[in-house]
Formats: structure tokens, sequence, C-alpha cells
């Protein structure tokens, strides 16, 4: 990782950091089993490989996160020259492992409804926090990571945007955005923002940490929405949240190249492949009218 601690932004080191550290312990517990020759990069076998992917399996690893781990372990044995992981994909193909390319569910207008008059009752700090916390998700579309980093100076409820700095993929493909805010969920968050701002003076973040001069961390991040999730006994997710901010947009006719800026995507096929995509009944209507308003045209023209 000391090669790359000026490629990689300050936040993408140290989480890669920690994952190969993890790696590193669950790679020496393997050796000391028995199960694999080596703790050395360089000297890894794909027969090494398919032990590490059985581990992983064991644990009932996500198909998605074993296909990160392989990818990290791919990285660092690359480095070093040995291309085991490649061979072990090749050799055994259940480890090929996929990511869906289909778009998952949005949140459900009723659970929506839910969350937001939900948030509005709430009197307490603590309470307004974890509803703002999902609301900005689901209103603004960011990820946990820039939520946790989210400033309070870059938030302006009057216009409607928020302004992301922290934002996921930065130093490679993220870039620091203006998100505009739904405005189903500008009261509710003004709410949280009268509450927080006499509350807390100290911090520069939005939904500051204990310690208020850091930032929340991950597990907390997690815990207030299992709090919301919880309560009203619905299950959502931090992806979910943004799916449903894509698709807003996507059908009140904002264009996806724009809907891809204002998530912080790369490109557009990011933003229909995975998030939102014009719906088909919309596509329908659209084509409909345009053929409608030509055949007037057509029919104009032959009268003359």
């Amino acid at each position: 990782m000391h090669e790359y601690r000026h490629v990689y932004s300050k936040l993408t080191y140290e989480e890669r950091d920690r994952r190969l550290r993890r790696m590193s312990k669950d790679i020496e517990m393997l050796r000391d089993e028995g199960k694999i020759s080596t703790t050395d990069p360089a000297k890894l076998t794909h027969a090494d490989v398919k032990s590490y992917y059985a581990m992983l399996r064991a644990r009932n690893m996500s198909p998605n996160g074993i296909v990160h781990e392989l990818g990290a372990l791919s990285s660092l044995c690359q480095f070093c020259g040995n291309n085991c992981v490649e061979t072990a994909r090749k050799r055994y193909p259940m480890m090929q492992g996929h990511k869906p390319h289909k778009r998952l569910p949005t949140v459900r207008p009723e659970d929506i409804r839910k969350i937001l008059n939900e948030g509005l009752r709430k009197e307490s700090f603590d309470d307004l926090r974890n509803y703002a916390v999902v609301c900005i998700n689901l209103c603004a579309g960011l990820r946990p990571i820039e939520i946790q980093h989210a400033f309070r100076d870059n938030l302006d409820l009057t216009e409607g945007l928020i302004y992301v700095t922290i934002v996921k993929g930065k130093g490679t493909y993220g870039e620091p955005r203006t998100a505009p805010i739904h405005p189903d969920g500008i009261r509710l968050l003004q709410k949280y923002v009268d509450v927080r701002d006499k509350s807390i003076k100290e911090s520069d973040y939005l939904f500051p940490a204990p310690m208020h001069s850091r930032p929340i961390a991950a597990n907390s991040l997690r815990r207030y929405k299992s709090s919301v999730e919880k309560e009203l006994g619905i299950e959502i997710t931090f992806q979910a949240g943004r799916r449903t901010y894509g698709q807003w947009l996507i059908d009140d006719k904002v264009p996806a190249e724009t809907v891809s800026l204002h998530m912080g995507h790369r490109t557009s096929k990011t933003t229909e492949t995975f998030y939102a995509r014009q719906r088909e009944s919309v596509a329908l209507e659209i084509t409909k009218r345009i053929w409608e308003e030509r055949r007037k045209e057509k029919a104009m023209e032959e009268s003359v």
C-alpha cells in the first residue's frame, strides 16, 4: 500500500488498507490451519486462492462481497507478478462471480410517506437525526460516505441544494457535485437543521459524531437507519434510497445525463443500468405523441 499512498485519495487508501489488513489475518489463519501453502502474495497458488474462496463462502459472504475480496487479492498478487487469482478463476468457474446487471427495486411510495411523515413528528435531536439521515439519502441521493462527511455550510435548503465535497471515488472517477434535494424532503431536513444548530455549535459536520470535531462512523450511520427501520417496520437500504432518488428525477423528465451528474456517476450508462431508467409506459406515451404530431404535420402538408 505504501506505493499507492499518493495515488489513492486518503479515504480510498484507508479503506483499502483496512481490507488488506483483514485479508492478511484470514490468510495467516488458513496457513496456520494448513489449508494454504504460504502467505506470500508472490507465491500463492491457484489452489490457495480456492481455499480462500471456500473460507469466504463458509462465512456466507454475499457474491458481491466475494467479488470485491478476490479483486483486492488479485490486485495485490498481480502487483507481485503473480496471476494466481486469474488462474483460479479459469480453473474453477464457480469463482467467477457476477454483479447484478439489472435494476433492483426502489423504496416503496408508502414507505417513503411513512419516513417523511413520522420524521416530521419527531422533536428530539437523536430522533430527527436518524430520520434526516434516511431523508438525505432518499431525497438527495447521497451515498453513506457522502452523508458521513457532509458539511453543514454546504446545505442550502432555501435553494434546495447540497454541495457534496467528499465523494465516493474521489481522486479517480468521483468529483464534487451539487445535488438538488427533492422538495418532499425539505421540511424534514429544515426541522433537523433547526434543532441541530441549537444543540451543536462547534462542529462543521451536518451529522457530527459524539466527538463533534469528527464525522460519524459508518457503523453509527447504519445504526441510525436501522432505528428508523425498526420503528416503522420497514426494510430499506442506502442503495435503494439512491435508486429512488434517480427514478424520481427520471420520472420528472430530467435527462439521464443530468441525473448521472446529480448522482455522481461517471456516465449515464451506470445510472440507467443499475439505478434509474425511463419507464416503459412513459416511453410509449412520448413515442405516440411524437408520431401523432408528425401525422398532423403530414396531413397539413397534403392539404396545402
